[in-house]
């Protein structure tokens, strides 16, 4: 991993911005992943439900 002491201003705001978007993608992700685990525990409730 480069050393980032041997950035220059433009190369750190750049890497900033790109950890921004890594991040905003990260959370995204983890809300899609969040919302499909509570909609399948649902589904998988329903499907008990409809089997007793």
């Amino acid at each position: 991993m480069e050393n980032l002491e041997g950035l220059n201003e433009t190369e750190f705001k750049i890497l900033l911005e790109d950890l921004e978007e890594l991040s905003i993608f990260m959370s995204d992700t983890t809300n899609v992943l969040l919302l499909d685990a509570s909609q399948y525990k649902r589904a998988k409730q329903a499907l008990n439900k409809d089997s007793n």
